[in-house]
């Protein structure tokens, strides 16, 4: 027999439901700015009483603060503002690209409070045991111990199972990095029991920075593709990430398409590592990015190659745009550098007017960092109203 459930309890539950609700919202507006009891209840459309009882209960949470202001004539009442209260915890943030991996730890107003980046010359167990320890180093200063760590949030240069947390192998490191799929997460862990801990793709994290901070405020479908040693990027669909089913989704640099009579997937011809291996191969000496700049700035032949492989890259996006129908691309990662005859090669290969989006370089300053600490902060606010 189904068991009834008596009023009572569907009220507690009704009840429960619009308390965690009216919390979310709350915290929704003081993220963005501290706000008098005033503006929130106007904001909301709350009684004095209910939001009363909806700020003390953040408060004795510890996840709201009460700031004072004194008018600038020193007259008439003070004024009392909520603001989070940037004392209830500290978000970690490794961002890890490049051969180096960047540790930011940030509070819960997205102050960034300490920055430290690490030189890892392999992507192996080594190296994640260092960036631990680095952090560990970090979170003994004075100031931090009495803070709570809640969230430290990865962002991974490579695919990451959204579901599981498991890690795709690749080719740019060790395979002993993927002999336990738990393994990032478990050495993290280990030290920082505490704490929650994500991982996730880095051009997911940047999108999300590029939504909340970039050039993506006010656009719901994008594609945003990340143009370096290799080629990632992340699609934003009706204003959300689309992650797929495994999270894999917006590996453009695995697309094909024919590149001096060969069909080629992206990343063997586009990707900064296949230009500076070509130029390797042409000029018989090593090639770094910045000998790879000069060749474009100087050398009319190495431009014109690099140009045609921006056309590539065009006609991948030209086709995934008449798949999609988004309104803007962004490019990201050091191409950025090649400048607007490079940009105008992606966007001289959208041949129908129907599909024409806007394709412009990222402006925003760590993007990645920025969208990885938001998430980290959001989780955290999330987990303390649940």
């Amino acid at each position: 027999m189904k068991k009834k459930t008596i009023p009572s309890q569907e009220q507690g539950k009704t009840q429960a439901y619009n308390r965690k609700k009216n919390n979310a919202l709350v915290l929704s507006i003081l993220t963005q700015e501290p706000s008098s009891g005033t503006m929130l209840s106007s904001k909301l459309g709350l009684s004095n009483s209910a939001l009363s009882g909806i700020l003390g209960g953040l408060r004795r949470m510890g996840v709201i603060a009460e700031e004072v202001r004194v008018s600038t004539s020193g007259r008439g009442r003070k004024q009392v503002r909520y603001c989070v209260n940037g004392n209830f915890g500290l978000i970690v943030v490794v961002a890890i690209a490049n051969y180096q991996a960047k540790i930011t730890i940030s509070n819960i107003k997205k102050e960034t409070l300490a920055a430290t980046a690490v030189e890892v010359s392999r992507y192996d167990v080594q190296a994640v045991y260092g960036i631990v320890c680095s952090i560990s180093s970090l979170l003994m200063e004075e100031r931090f111990r009495p803070i709570p760590l809640k969230e430290i949030v990865i962002c991974w240069p490579g695919r990451v199972n959204s579901k599981t947390g498991e890690l795709a192998v690749s080719p740019q490191f060790d395979p002993d990095l993927f002999a336990d799929k738990d393994f990032l997460v478990r050495e993290f862990g280990k030290l920082f029991k505490d704490a929650n801990i994500f991982v996730n793709n880095d051009i997911k994290f940047a999108l999300l920075g590029e939504k909340q901070f970039g050039a993506l405020q006010k656009v719901d479908d994008a594609m945003l593709l990340s143009l370096d040693n290799g080629i990632g990027g992340a699609m934003l669909l009706r204003g959300e990430c689309f992650l797929g089913e495994q999270g894999y989704a917006g590996e453009f640099g695995l697309l094909k398409t024919n590149f001096e009579g060969k069909e080629m997937v992206l990343d063997e011809f586009a990707s900064l590592r296949a230009l500076k291996l070509h130029f390797k191969e042409k000029l018989g000496r090593e090639i770094h990015f910045k000998d790879l700049l000069s060749l474009y700035q100087e050398d009319a032949e190495a431009k014109g190659y690099i140009l045609s492989t921006a056309r590539g890259v065009g006609r991948v996006l030209y086709s995934c745009s008449c798949l999609l129908d988004v309104t803007k691309i962004l490019l990201s990662g050091r191409v950025k550098e090649f400048g607007e005859d490079y940009r105008k090669a992606v966007e001289g290969e959208f041949l129908d007017p129907c599909y024409a989006p806007d394709v412009s370089y990222s402006t925003l300053e760590d993007a990645v960092g920025l969208g990885a600490t938001s998430y980290g902060v959001s989780h955290a606010l999330k987990d303390a109203i649940e």
